[in-house]
């Protein structure tokens, strides 16, 4: 699950997730995408807040995107690399 988010987030694309697992850490507690709160009605809310305001989703967009782009597997290499 949180390596699907972090796939999405490489391209782009503002996850909506519950927060499970690391999940609430990799989206940077709604920075890098939604957390939902499973009240339906305040995450409707939310969600519909984002999409009407198109500059918040660009800032949210990029910096999901540049959040993930730093963790390549190169630089996941390197850590391990250095752990042993």
């Amino acid at each position: 699950w949180p390596k699907a988010v972090a796939e999405a987030m490489f391209f782009g694309c503002i996850p909506i997730a519950t927060k499970v697992s690391c999940v609430p850490w990799m989206l940077g507690n709604g920075d890098r995408g939604i957390l939902l709160s499973e009240k339906l009605d305040k995450d409707r809310n939310t969600i519909l807040e984002i999409l009407d305001n198109t500059r918040q989703l660009k800032i949210t967009s990029r910096n999901a995107m540049e959040w993930s782009q730093y963790y390549t597997l190169e630089y996941f290499e390197k850590e391990i690399a250095k752990l042993l």
